[in-house]
C-alpha cells in the first residue's frame, strides 16, 4: 500500500474546478497532486532516479481519496493586474518599464473559489491500496514530497509526506463506473506529456478523467431503495416543458426508454437480461402487473436551490436507479440513449446530437446526455449527497387525505418509512417549498407559456394507471433527521414520477 498525505497548513484550499470556474475543486484531484510532485522534481534538479519513481507512480491507477468535509466560501470577484505582460514581446503595456508596474496594468476580474477545512481535519490521504512500490521508490517519493509546498493555488500551503496509515473516520471517494464525481487522475505517459508541454511553454491538459463515488460512512444511513446511480439528461432544444408538468414528462421519458431498449438492444441482450432491464426501467413485470420491488424513478433537474439566482426553469431529467439494480441496467440505458442520438441542427449541444422526445400533440423536446455539463443544476451530486436536513423540490403526494393539518406529519412519516428512510425527528409541511425557485404545491400555471394539455399542474395525464396526482393531496416538506442521511431522497406516492424529490437544505450538505 502507498499513502501520500497532504496537510493543508492554513486550513484553506484555493483550487478552481476545471469544469466550473466559480466552484472550488473538492476533493482534490489526484492529477493535481501528481503535477505538484512533477513540478517539485523539476525544480529540484530533475534527477533520473526521481523521474523513475514518478514514472512508476503514474502507472498505479486512480487512488482512493480520503478527504474531510469542508465548507465552501462565497465566491467574489477580485480585480487584479494582468501578469502575462512583457516589453518587446507579444504584449506590451504602457510606455517603457513603468508600464509593467501593477498600478499601470489593466485589471481583470478573477475569482478564487476556496474550501475551509475543520481545525482538526486538515489532511487528505491519497491511497493506492494494492500498489507494489519498492522501499527505494518509496524513499525517493518521500524526498520529492518534502519539496512540495502548495497544491493548486500558491495560497494553498501544504506539507506532503508518505504515510503508513489513514484515519478510519474520513469520507472516502473511490473509483466507480457509476460515480457522479469526475476526478482528473495521472495515467501512463502523463510525465512525458507534462515535460513536452513545459518545454513548449504551454499549459498542461486536463489529462485522464475517472468517475468517483462517495463510499457510505458510519453514521450516514443510505436512503435505501433509490440510492443507486443516476443517468442525467439535459434539454438541448425543442419544447422545454413546464416544471409543473413533470409527471407527464416523466411518463413520456419512461415510455421512450422502454421503446429504445426494446428496439435498439433487443438482439444484444438475452431474453432474461432484456426482461430484467425493461422491468427495472418500466416498473412493470412482463405480464404488465406492477413491480413489487424498487425500480427506476424519473426526476426533474431544475434551476432551484441557488437563492436569488434560482429561476425554477426545468433544464433536464434524470433516471434514478434503485440501489440493488445490476450494472447491466445502467449500461443498457446509456447505450440505448447514445444510439438514439442523431444529428439535430437545432440542438443546443457541442456535437449537435440529441434524441427526440415526443410530448404528444404539444411538440417535441430534444434530450442529450449531460455527463459533462458543468451546470450545477444538472449535477446528480446535489441529490446524491449527505445531509441531516432535506427540503422538497417537487411536492410530496400524500397517500390519503389528511383529516387536518396536524395529520400531515404522520402521513409523511409513513411515506418516509415506505421509501426506506429513517424516521425524521422533525417534519415541516407547507404549500410552498423552502427550496428557492421550486414551484408551490398548488401553482397557477395557466397562460400562453404552458401547453393547454398541461394547465392542470402535477397530473400524469396519460399514465397507465390513470393516476392523477394533481387531484390528490400535495404538500412541500422539510425533513430533519437525527443523523445524516445520504440521497437519493424521494418521498410519497408519486416518487417514481419525480414528485417528492428532495435536496439538502442550504448549508446542510456534508
Amino acid at each position: 500500500m502507498l499513502v501520500l498525505t497532504c496537510e493543508y497548513l492554513n486550513g484553506v484550499v484555493v483550487a478552481t474546478d476545471v469544469a466550473n470556474r466559480e466552484r472550488a475543486e473538492w476533493p482534490p484531484h489526484p492529477a493535481r497532486l501528481y503535477s505538484a510532485m512533477v513540478s517539485a522534481w523539476g525544480e529540484g534538479g530533475a534527477s533520473p532516479h526521481e523521474r523513475e519513481a514518478l514514472a512508476v507512480l503514474e502507472t498505479l491507477g486512480p487512488p482512493d481519496v480520503h478527504a474531510p468535509e469542508g465548507s465552501r466560501r462565497t465566491v467574489a470577484d477580485h480585480f487584479v493586474p494582468v501578469n502575462d505582460t512583457s516589453l518587446g514581446g507579444r504584449k506590451s503595456v504602457g510606455d517603457g518599464a513603468v508600464g509593467l508596474l501593477p498600478s499601470r496594468r489593466n485589471r481583470q476580474a478573477r475569482t478564487f473559489p476556496s474550501i475551509t477545512l475543520p481545525d482538526d481535519r486538515r489532511e487528505v490521504h491519497f491511497v493506492w491500496a494494492s500498489a507494489e512500490v519498492s522501499p527505494h521508490q518509496r524513499t525517493v517519493l518521500e524526498q520529492i514530497a518534502t519539496r512540495v509546498s502548495y497544491l493548486g493555488h500558491s495560497r494553498s500551503l501544504v506539507r506532503l509526506a508518505v504515510s503508513e496509515s489513514v484515519p478510519e473516520d474520513l469520507p472516502v471517494w473511490r473509483p466507480s463506473p457509476q460515480g457522479t464525481q469526475m476526478l482528473r487522475v495521472p495515467t501512463p505517459g502523463r510525465l512525458d506529456e507534462l515535460e513536452t508541454l513545459y518545454m513548449a511553454g504551454q499549459r498542461p491538459t486536463v489529462g485522464g478523467i475517472v468517475r468517483y463515488s462517495l463510499a457510505p460512512t458510519a453514521g450516514a444511513p443510505s436512503s435505501g431503495a433509490l440510492a443507486g446511480p443516476w443517468i442525467t439528461l439535459r434539454f438541448a432544444g425543442g419544447l422545454i416543458p413546464a416544471m409543473e408538468a413533470w409527471p407527464y414528462v416523466a411518463w413520456m421519458v419512461r415510455r421512450a426508454l422502454v421503446r429504445l431498449v426494446d428496439t435498439l438492444l433487443g438482439e444484444e441482450l438475452t431474453r432474461e437480461e432484456r426482461e430484467m432491464v425493461l422491468s427495472v426501467i418500466s416498473g412493470h413485470q412482463t405480464d404488465g402487473s406492477p413491480l413489487q420491488t424498487p425500480h427506476a424513478a424519473y426526476v426533474p433537474l431544475a434551476n432551484v436551490g441557488f437563492g436569488r439566482y434560482s429561476s425554477g426553469l426545468l433544464l433536464g431529467a434524470a433516471i434514478a436507479l434503485p440501489s440493488d439494480a445490476p450494472h447491466l441496467v445502467g449500461d443498457a440505458v446509456r447505450a440505448a440513449i447514445t444510439r438514439a442520438m442523431v444529428e439535430t441542427p437545432d440542438a443546443d449541444t457541442n456535437d449537435q446530437r440529441a434524441f427526440m422526445l415526443r410530448l404528444g400533440v404539444d411538440g417535441t423536446a430534444l434530450l442529450a446526455l449531460a455527463d459533462d455539463d458543468p451546470r450545477r443544476s444538472l449535477s446528480a451530486a446535489r441529490y446524491i449527497a449527505t445531509s441531516r436536513v432535506w427540503t422538497s423540490v417537487t411536492p410530496v403526494v400524500l397517500d390519503r387525505f389528511p383529516r387536518g393539518p396536524s395529520d400531515v406529519p404522520g402521513i409523511v412519516l409513513q411515506a418516509c418509512r415506505h421509501a426506506g428512510l429513517p424516521d425524521p425527528v422533525q417534519i415541516d409541511a407547507h404549500k410552498h417549498s423552502a427550496c428557492a425557485g421550486a414551484p408551490p404545491a398548488r401553482p397557477k400555471i395557466a397562460g400562453p407559456s404552458v401547453p393547454g394539455a398541461w394547465r392542470t399542474a402535477w397530473r400524469d395525464e396519460h399514465g397507465t394507471t390513470g393516476e392523477r396526482f394533481g387531484s390528490r393531496p400535495l404538500t412541500h416538506v422539510t425533513l430533519t433527521f437525527d443523523a445524516p442521511v445520504r440521497g437519493t431522497v424521494l418521498v410519497g406516492a408519486g416518487r417514481y414520477h419525480g414528485l417528492g424529490l428532495c435536496v439538502p437544505a442550504i448549508g446542510e450538505a456534508l
